[in-house]
């Protein structure tokens, strides 16, 4: 429980420190171990804001409620057959599916980073320590930490991609509803303007019962 918190901690100061020093960068190279991590929470938390803000900016232009159903939209929130095909242009796909894809590409490419950086700290570690026994244990503890972290990014990618895909399907709904109380908010307008005006003609007329002119 504790190494858990005491690295949970590490890696979240390290956000901080490190943010103008390795901020979406996106190259894990050069980086000791916490960086790595570091980086990599700078990374994914850039590419989900990217998606949340794209996504609140194509739907603010939608003033009625055929816009919310054409086919830009439709397409724009539904995953494309080719997840290659997910970009982070004007054009972006706005599907739960393409922010799982970039992300997984973001954990893939630490991955790859932290095997060769362990494979190379190992070798380093057993050939500098003149304690054999003190170099397995600091070898241990580092693999523990990596593993540790990578546990965490995991289950907190996880968590990324669920609550985005329940934004993905409330807001549309949101908007949605927002337009038809913006629209029955004109219509009670419109119906208290012809009251007023009907309200200018009298409620009985004289001699309306008969057919002559008086």
């Amino acid at each position: 429980m504790y190494p858990k918190i005491i690295a949970t901690t590490i890696v979240t100061v390290l956000i901080g420190a490190l943010f103008y020093q390795v901020a979406y960068a996106n190259d894990y190279d050069g980086l000791d171990l916490p960086e790595k991590f570091g980086e990599y929470h700078l990374s994914v938390n850039e590419i989900t804001n990217s998606h949340f803000t794209a996504l609140f900016a194509f739907f603010e232009d939608k003033t009625d409620l055929e816009s919310m159903t054409d086919t830009t939209t439709v397409q724009r929130l539904t995953a494309p057959e080719d997840l290659d095909t997910c970009r982070d242009d004007e054009d972006m796909n706005f599907s739960s599916s393409c922010l799982a894809y970039k992300l997984n590409l973001e954990y893939q490419e630490l991955t790859e980073s932290l095997q060769e950086d362990l494979e190379e700290a190992d070798t380093s570690l057993l050939q500098s320590q003149g304690d054999i026994t003190r170099g397995i244990s600091n070898i241990g503890i580092r693999n523990q930490f990596a593993a540790e972290q990578l546990e965490l990014s995991s289950e907190l990618q996880r968590q990324t991609v669920a609550f985005y895909q329940q934004t993905l399907m409330a807001y549309p709904l949101h908007v949605q509803y927002q337009i038809t109380i913006d629209e029955l908010n004109k219509f009670l307008s419109n119906v208290r303007q012809i009251n007023r005006k009907v309200s200018n003609y009298p409620s009985k007329f004289h001699n309306a019962s008969t057919a002559l002119c008086t």
